[in-house]
């Protein structure tokens, strides 16, 4: 294993053999964690303990309390094997887009690409958050010759050979270079001669030609640093031509002053220029390098060299040393390979050559060794017709005459991709692959865009490739688990950023992965799909354990771990457990009775004995997991108190797959309508027998619970006109219309206007009548808070979002639940203090005795700075209560202490991690983020790595957010610097309105958000802004005086002043 040191593989294993040896004291091949730590400690002192028990736990994933030598060899061959497969799937991504074209404006087939880059200078002024843009050209056999820009928008189009009064019909274009810094192309034809076309001029007037060449010249390259310039050819008959000039600025390309035999300008003989002298020019010919046709030439600067390849195998690469002065030898080198060389490919980094040709090999050589090559990649089925090499991430692509395109990995040799290409139903001709871009062009009489991984652009890729579900975090192993809808689960290190292990939820297909949830050691996964499967997982190397018998083929849409059992929930209405058995064990399972009249949407465990569970209507019951029995329920639109639940009689489903179906409590089916009696009588019973089951316990002070009294519901056909009037003024509590129940088993709730989006338990607190143990949010926005007792219901409830359409969808807290973490539709985050709300005495758990909480703990409310606050943010006037009866519920509103978007998208999980004090955030846009509790951003999971505590610090802002970030999440985000923007006040006049202060007030911060250097300022139409424009008075603020008038168009001309 990787912390055993960097030691081979099998001197690896064979250590840790002789360790497993050695420290079997107990002499019973097995070892604990006491043994198994100091075994390790005698092979790597260095290492800490609690990395040491990590790796214990890794491999103890049954909770045996030992291992042998048999278990740490699976785990570890497994660990290896999903490794070695993630590495394969993060690198099969190299070109992870479909392929794009550009219009089509060829008609005839396309034989050259090529791309310049826009020199730095020029760019150096403009934006870096892009790649330096630049120019390609792609000429077609006609000579239709076609100028794009970067991204294939059409700029200039021109038939170089309509431009030629003396072109003959029967000319065809063979091939093209670019000398972009004399903004000429040559061309080469089925003619001899090499023509020169000026691309300013519109028409691309043709400059010169270089004529008396003995043969036809088939391929042609240029080279130039800026100053140095190399063009070469290569013709039919393996001769091959250089023209080398000192400074390309100042001499140009040709000797322009050597003796001309043509006796015409425009013309320039090969003659001419191989007789002159001249310093700044060199002129080489070499006849006959190769038996055939040149089929492809380039220099290389870093050889010094020109290397030519040709389809027969005794020449089928040559390097030619070029000369420093005419006085010395030019010395070739032949590398022989069978059947020839098509193509090739120089990498810098690697200093090495790679060709491809007719034996549908692709290979590595030493140019300076030609006798043998130093590797070989085989996979392809036709022969290699071009090739590339990406020399930053040292990957080869490779593409055959059937038009299959490989990804190489230069290291191990191994194909990571494979990919089809297809272009206008016909094979690819050319093509151009742009390195610090990592984008693949290819052509034939269309062209078709290839967009891979880019470095520069890391932002665009995101930590899974479809959205989110839910993540979780394993404090034993520092790790973050994320499961997408895709069906994949990826375990991330959260000290470093880095993906660790990951694997797909079903081999065959993709199924969308809906709850997941730990064991109580947080050493096995347990996710439910949404096709009702649950399975059991080793998620540190990808080890399926078990796989659970679906009751139903429903959504699993929650799982909760208590007490060696695993709760699931769904579409089917009611609970089920299964027991959590041994590798020889059977698994039990079971049904509860159904209490819920639509499916479960969410679970929440308080401690091993209490079990609260909501469905879509919104009825939250609670229920005791030793009796399998409901105790009361919650239903904010119905009453403030507990009400008695209700039983639903459906169908008992059997459990699919199995031999033996499992044995429910109630197994009879009830086809008939039960009258109002028969019901009374059930729930009476139901109660009665729970209420002698726990009122010994309740007296004690434990946590099981009994069905209440004091919030019992009414038939209301059964009372009289005033009884109704009472119940429906008791019972309501979000001033919406009161909903009764119809008698029979077939009653049915009307669909409420406020539904439950998410339960959360503050577990610090103890279970009484006036502390808030139970948090709700509502679609409305407002957070609930009940005490989940008997004699206890709702306590308080605020308004937990700014805006009106959005509402919470998750929440989480610290350990000691001193501050509450929400994120909402929106992607916001709000972090509230919490620590005394809805609690008349805070009160913490410890070992079943009520404990104090002392003030000499360090707040973590006080390490969030107070520029996240908002600016005028004040909460409402505190003992603020809404009465209803003889029942008060607060409507205190949480102090607000930092509030910033996190995501553009829906939240679709929040953790908090205590131990470093740091946010973890999950939205539908498919990414997973890092966060202080300060709102300092540390990075995006799968974009970058980073150093926890070392190099944590990197000061970006994620570019969406920089885009559309409100001035609030902006100066969070910062690190409270304001930020420069023209309109940014809109944001923040939008929060200062909502705060309740006076009009004054707001238009003087306005003022002074409004007022900051002109320079600084960026154009309105450039900026997007993530709210809207807000009503001046809105409903909650009261119409301003006088006063309040005049100071606001005082306010409003300085700041228009101002702009």
């Amino acid at each position: 294993m990787d912390l055993l040191g960097n030691l081979t593989y099998k001197e690896d294993l064979n250590q840790i053999k002789s360790i497993f040896s050695e420290a079997e004291l107990d002499k019973g091949g097995c070892l604990d964690m006491l043994e198994f730590r100091q075994a390790i400690k005698n092979f790597r002192d260095d290492l800490d303990e609690e990395v040491i028990d990590a790796v214990f736990m890794k491999v103890d994933v049954s909770n045996d309390g030992t291992i042998n030598w048999c278990k740490f060899l699976d785990y570890t061959v497994l660990e290896y094997q999903q490794k070695e497969a993630l590495q394969t799937f993060d690198l099969s991504h190299f070109f992870p887009k479909p392929m794009e074209f550009a219009a089509k404006c060829h008609s005839d087939i396309i034989v050259k690409l090529l791309f310049k880059d826009i020199p730095k200078d020029y760019v150096s002024s403009m934006s870096t958050n892009r790649n330096p843009p630049g120019e390609y050209l792609s000429i077609s056999r006609d000579g239709e010759l076609i100028k794009w820009s970067d991204e294939f928008t059409l700029l200039h189009k021109v038939n170089i050979n309509k431009t030629d009064d003396n072109c003959k019909k029967d000319k065809w274009v063979i091939d093209m270079a670019w000398l972009y810094e004399l903004h000429m192309v040559a061309v080469c034809t089925t003619y001899s001669d090499i023509e020169f076309f000026d691309l300013v001029s519109p028409d691309c007037k043709k400059e010169l030609s270089l004529t008396a060449i003995d043969n036809c010249v088939v391929t042609i390259s240029y080279w130039s640093n800026g100053k140095k310039g190399v063009f070469c050819s290569g013709d039919d008959k393996g001769g091959v031509m250089v023209f080398m000039s000192s400074d390309i600025n100042i001499y140009g390309l040709f000797n322009m002053n050597a003796e001309s035999t043509t006796g015409r300008s425009n013309k320039i003989s090969v003659r001419d220029q191989l007789k002159s002298k001249s310093r700044n020019h060199m002129c080489f010919r070499i006849t006959g390098l190769h038996e055939g046709w040149c089929k492809q030439i380039r220099y290389i600067p870093d050889l010094n060299a020109v290397v030519t390849c040709s389809a027969l195998s005794d020449t089928g690469m040559v390097v030619t040393k070029l000369p420093y002065s005419r006085r010395n030898k030019i010395r070739n080198k032949l590398f022989d390979s069978k059947k020839g060389i098509l193509c090739f490919d120089y990498s810098t980094k690697s200093r090495s050559l790679f060709t491809g040709g007719f034996d549908c090999i692709v290979r590595e050589w030493n140019p300076y060794v030609p006798s043998n090559c130093m590797f070989q990649m085989e996979g392809h089925h036709s022969p290699v017709q071009h090739i590339a090499v990406n020399s930053q991430s040292l990957k080869i692509i490779s593409i055959s005459r059937d038009d299959e395109l490989r990804v190489w990995d230069l290291l191990t040799g191994s194909c990571l991709q494979k990919l089809l290409l297809t272009v206008g139903g016909l094979s690819i001709f050319c093509f151009c692959y742009h390195e610090s871009t990592n984008l693949l062009v290819v052509a034939a009489t269309e062209i078709g865009i290839l967009y891979g991984i880019e470095k520069s652009r890391e932002w665009e890729y995101t930590s899974h490739e479809e959205p989110l579900c839910t993540i979780l975090y394993s404090s034993s192993f520092k790790q973050v688990i994320s499961g997408c809808i895709g069906g994949f689960v990826s375990v991330w290190d959260i000290l470093t950023g880095k993906k660790v292990v990951q694997f797909m939820n079903t081999e065959d297909r993709k199924i969308a992965i809906t709850a997941m949830a730990f064991d109580n050691l947080q050493r096995r996964l347990i996710t439910g799909c949404k096709d009702g499967t649950v399975r059991i997982w080793n998620f540190n190397n990808g080890e399926l354990l078990s796989d659970l018998q679906k009751v139903d083929k429903t959504m699993v849409t929650d799982i909760v771990y208590i007490d060696e059992k695993i709760y699931i929930s769904g579409w089917l209405k009611r609970l089920v457990w299964y027991s959590d058995a041994k590798k020889d064990e059977e698994i039990d399972s079971k049904q509860w009775k159904c209490y819920h009249k639509e499916n479960v949407r969410f679970m929440v465990a308080y401690d091993s004995q209490l079990l609260m569970t909501v469905s879509y209507i919104g009825n939250i019951i609670a229920w005791n997991t030793e009796l399998g029995e409901p105790l009361f329920r919650f239903n904010a639109e119905r009453s403030l108190r507990p009400l008695d639940p209700i039983r639903v009689f459906d169908k008992v489903l059997p459990v699919l797959d199995t031999a033996t179906n499992l044995s429910p409590t109630d197994t009879s089916i009830h086809l008939s309508v039960l009258n109002h009696k028969t019901r009374a009588r059930t729930r009476e019973s139901s109660s009665a027998a729970s209420e002698r089951e726990l009122t010994s316990s309740f007296t004690s002070q434990s946590t099981r619970l009994i069905p209440s009294k004091h919030g019992e519901e009414h038939d209301v056909s059964s009372l009289d006109d005033n009884s109704k009037k009472n119940v429906s003024a008791n019972n309501s509590i979000l001033s919406s219309p009161q909903v009764t129940e119809k008698s029979g088993t077939d009653e049915i709730l009307d669909k409420p206007k406020i539904t439950v989006e998410k339960l959360y338990f503050l577990r610090s607190r103890k279970l009484g009548p006036d502390a808030a143990t139970l948090l709700t949010s509502a679609s409305d926005g407002y957070i609930l808070a009940w005490s989940v007792h008997p004699d206890g219901g709702l306590l308080g409830k605020f308004k937990a979002v700014t805006f009106n359409a959005s509402f919470i969808t998750t929440m989480t807290t610290d350990e000691n639940d001193e501050i509450l973490i929400t994120g909402d539709t929106n992607g916001y985050i709000k972090i509230w203090d919490i620590e005394n709300y809805c609690c008349s005495k805070k009160i913490v758990k410890e070992k079943g005795n009520s404990v104090e909480i002392s003030g000499s703990e360090v707040k973590l409310k006080y390490l969030i700075p107070l520029y996240c606050r908002v600016r005028g943010d004040k909460s409402h006037i505190k003992g603020e209560y809404e009465a209803h009866g003889e029942w008060n519920v607060c409507l205190d509103t949480p102090d607000l202490l930092c509030s910033f978007r996190s995501h553009l998208s829906r939240l679709v999980q929040v953790q908090f991690v205590d131990r470093f004090q740091l946010i973890i955030t999950a939205g539908l846009d498919c990414n997973i983020r890092l966060w202080k509790i300060s709102g300092h951003y540390i990075g995006n999971f799968g974009q970058s790595l980073w150093q926890l505590g070392i190099f944590d610090a990197n000061g970006k802002v994620p570019i969406d957010l920089k885009r559309v970030g409100s001035y609030q999440t902006l100066k969070v985000l910062h690190e409270g610097i304001n930020p420069f923007w023209r309109c940014d006040f809109l944001a923040d006049f939008h929060e200062l309105l909502l705060s309740g202060e006076s009009t004054t007030h707001h238009f003087k911060e306005i003022a002074k958000i409004a007022c900051f250097p002109e320079e600084e300022k960026v154009p309105v139409d450039e900026i997007e802004i993530d709210i809207e424009i807000p009503i001046l008075y809105p409903n909650e603020l009261s119409q301003p005086s006088q006063t309040e008038k005049s100071a606001t168009e005082n306010a409003t001309i300085s700041v228009g002043q101002e702009s």
